[in-house]
């Protein structure tokens, strides 16, 4: 069989022994590719699922971290994290 201008073109193969020969190997090469297509399936399922579980992991972790540093008296600046000055220091040494 062959593609030719996207359309298929059936070989005539005979019959007899070489006909049911080539029919087997046609199941054999359809079982092979079916088995592959289930377990590339499989492994990307199991791949989705890690990656959901390292987006939420990545989420708390930043939830986390957020937390801590609003916390410890930081804040955002232009997406950084900066330690707010303390203005009544500043006052009081005349600064």
């Amino acid at each position: 069989m062959g593609l030719i201008k996207f359309s298929f073109l059936s070989e005539y193969i005979g019959g007899g022994v070489y006909a049911e020969l080539a029919a087997k190997l046609d199941d054999n090469d359809r079982h092979k590719k079916a088995q592959a297509m289930a377990a590339f399936r499989q492994q990307c399922d199991e791949q989705d699922t890690t990656d959901r579980e390292i987006d939420e992991l990545c989420e708390f972790v930043q939830a986390t971290t957020d937390a801590m540093l609003l916390i410890t008296g930081h804040h955002h600046h232009k997406r950084q994290w900066r330690k707010q000055r303390d203005h009544r220091k500043s006052i009081a040494a005349g600064v």
